[in-house]
């Protein structure tokens, strides 16, 4: 339903007094003023936001999440549902009394992060440091074992994982980075350079914009390990000589391939990544499951709340917009 006509049901509903129910019916009522009372409660709609846009955007906020499975118990524990989608004013007012009566608010927190080494077992410092949300971290922790297994690597130390809130300055970065939320990886890039780099990547066209495929040389070539790919079979980009060269022949694992079955898309190169190496993005891995249609939503979900976004220096604006 739209929510302006979720609304006027509301009014009518409050408006008139029920009766004679039977026991085995919920029929509630319930009034504008008691949803503005709901979404303050749930988190949704902050003290000092009284205006008609604000209880909207609220209000909007829950319809929404409502599609989602993730809840929160008073005590900050995961209490997840099956996704619910409001077919009907009644089926909308059950929903907010059921929030009402679990004690559930906005979903901060439902995820902690955690970091890429195994417990444990022995770690650098920099895989210890190399920080993901924690279901990302297990997929990513199982592409690392696959890699290996197949005479490839998603080694350490990355360029980035999870990244603090902030603008940053850098050309090539975003304001609103999956970073920031623990859903992204920045692989080595030192594994792409070199005499004998074991990264090589492939520029491929997409809808018009520019992809890269990401193949590793495998520890043994003698055919035990990867597939095996002809001279010029490929062509990779040579990132300091700025050009493509043909690839050698050899047996190599497609690690783009591999991270997608680890829920790992890659994203595309940013404009004019030709002339500016921190647009091309060929070492940008992001996790792909479930991703939320705002920012804030993200944030939210990693324990980063609204309050703490304009702390920080975002807009209402800026992080109603999508992630990434």
């Amino acid at each position: 339903m739209r929510r302006r006509q979720i609304l006027k049901g509301l009014g009518w509903l409050a408006g008139g007094a029920i009766a004679c129910v039977p026991g085995n019916v919920y029929l509630p009522s319930i009034s504008r003023e008691q949803i503005e009372r709901a979404m303050r409660a749930f988190g949704y709609l902050r003290q000092d936001q009284d205006s008609d846009a604000m209880f909207e955007r609220a209000f909007g906020r829950f319809t929404r999440h409502l599609g989602r499975p993730y809840r929160v118990s008073p005590l900050g524990a995961p209490e997840d549902v099956a996704p619910v989608h409001c077919s009907s004013v009644e089926s909308m007012i059950f929903e907010i009394k059921q929030w009402a009566e679990r004690g559930w608010r906005v979903p901060v927190g439902r995820f902690k992060f955690a970091s890429l080494a195994e417990k444990g077992q022995a770690a650098s410092t920099s895989l210890r440091w190399s920080i993901l949300r924690e279901d990302a971290a297990v997929d990513w922790r199982a592409a690392m074992k696959d890699a290996e297994a197949r005479g490839a690597t998603l080694a350490e130390p990355y360029g980035d994982t999870y990244r603090p809130l902030g603008f940053s300055q850098k050309d090539g970065t975003s304001h609103r980075s999956f970073h920031m939320c623990g859903r992204a990886v920045d692989l080595n890039q030192a594994l792409a350079m070199g005499v004998e780099p074991r990264y090589f990547v492939s520029a491929e066209r997409d809808r018009g914009q520019t992809y890269f495929r990401l193949l590793c040389r495998t520890v043994k070539q003698d055919g035990a390990q990867g597939r095996y790919y002809q001279a010029g079979a490929a062509a990779w980009y040579m990132r300091w000589a700025g050009r493509h060269w043909p690839l050698a022949a050899g047996w190599y694992v497609d690690l783009t391939d591999l991270l997608a079955s680890a829920h790992f898309e890659r994203v595309a190169a940013q404009p004019d990544w030709e002339h500016h190496n921190n647009r091309a993005e060929w070492w940008h891995y992001q996790y792909s499951v479930d991703k939320q249609e705002t920012f804030l939503d993200e944030c939210e979900l990693v324990g980063m709340s609204e309050a703490h976004l304009l702390a920080t220096g975002y807009s209402i604006e800026e992080m109603d917009k999508r992630p990434g």
